[in-house]
């Protein structure tokens, strides 16, 4: 089994990896898979010590200034939302994603997820409102 520490150790490993290989690449493509890749660590990271997030979004957000066309900036986009939902920031999350889907399942799937979160933060006040009265 992996230890938080070592989990860490990887994972800083992994993004140290990523950097290097992204300085030594003149192509576009592989330095924004590069960053990709450095992004989903620093997600991953985030769990731990929360400024990693913030590398995660500035990552996540390079690769889209290349634009929609690139074959980096969906699961950048994805990635961004993702890293939002998992900050406890589902509105920035919704702003990540485009207004219209072409089938509405992202759409569908953020509204999902704002529902159910709601519906657990007015349960949980609710019970921490009814042991209260006790």
């Amino acid at each position: 089994m992996t230890t938080p520490n070592n989990r860490r150790k990887l994972l800083n490993q992994a993004i140290d990896g990523f950097t290097e290989s992204t300085l030594a690449m003149p192509d576009p493509n592989l330095v924004r898979e590069n960053t990709l890749g450095r992004a989903y660590c620093e997600r991953e990271l985030g769990k731990f010590d929360h400024a990693d997030y913030d590398r995660a979004i500035a990552d996540f957000k390079k690769i889209m200034e290349d634009g929609s066309q690139t074959q980096q900036y969906k699961p950048a986009q994805q990635g961004l939302s993702t890293t939002y939902m998992k900050m406890g920031k589902p509105e920035e999350a919704a702003k990540t994603q485009p207004l219209a889907t072409g089938s509405g399942g992202q759409m569908l799937q953020l509204q999902t997820l704002f529902q159910r979160r709601e519906s657990h933060q007015r349960s949980s006040q609710e019970g921490a409102v009814s042991q209260a009265n006790y």
